[in-house]
This record gives structure tokens, sequence and C-alpha cells, in this order.
């Protein structure tokens, strides 16, 4: 894991240089990165032996629809169990991610990385969404 863009491209070409000596190739199209951030990240180009590779975003894609589905009352909320299934899917993800057993706290988890529940993240867009629509209309 890498905490800036800079020291991912260096661990990519040091592990670039590394296969070199082994005589081992390093198959791009297979290789993707991972970006974990609350919002969306701006685009950077990592490569590979100057084969770009390619990135995939996890939370902004599980926040796809969170500001129209994020408002329910308690009674919908708990029939609409595709929220508590996104969160479990998220947190697989990131134990798997950081080599973390599956009984790894979820608090622990989240306060390691510096990461909100998606719940969290998910009121705080709505929130946004329904002030900055509310300011508009007055």
């Amino acid at each position: 894991m890498a905490s800036s863009p800079e020291h991912l491209q260096a661990l990519i070409d040091a592990l670039s240089s590394y296969c070199a000596i082994l005589h081992m190739q390093i198959s791009v199209p297979k290789t993707k990165i991972m970006v974990v951030s609350p919002v969306a990240a701006p685009a950077v180009a990592f490569s590979c032996n100057d084969n770009p590779i390619e990135q995939a975003v996890l939370v902004p894609v599980l926040q796809y629809g969170c500001r129209v589905w994020g408002m329910h009352s308690p009674r919908v909320a708990a029939a609409n169990r595709a929220p508590l299934e996104l969160q479990c899917l998220y947190d697989y993800y990131l134990r798997t991610i950081c080599g973390l057993l599956p009984s790894t706290p979820h608090r622990m988890l989240f306060a390691q990385l510096g990461l909100l529940p998606l719940q969290v993240l998910w009121w705080q867009q709505t929130l946004r969404f329904w002030n900055s629509f509310w300011l508009r209309c007055l």
C-alpha cells in the first residue's frame, strides 16, 4: 500500500526492476490499482514498463445514487438490505487488501486506514445534496 501517487509509482518501478533481474514479466493487462478514497481521486496515470495500468476506484462507485436513496425511515431502511450488503462488501475488500482476518473489528479497520464507514459518507453526501438544493430554492 502506498500513501501517495508518487510512492505507488516508485513501488511499481521497484517491482519492475526486481522482476527484470529475475527475468520475469509483469502482466500489465491483469494488473489493477485500487484507489480507496472517500472522494473521487484525481486522475493519475500509473505505468509499468511504459504500459498504462488501469485504476479501480472503490468508494465513489459504492456512493452512486446515495443522494437519492440515502435518507429512509427506519422501517424502510430495515427492509432494504442493500446498504448493509454494500458495507459488508466494502469491509471485505479493505480487510483483503490489508491482509487482515475477517474477525478484525470494523472500527479498528477504519481507524487504522483513516476512513469513514459508508453509511457516514452516504449521509454526508445526502445532506450536502439536499442542503445545496434547498439553498438554490430560497
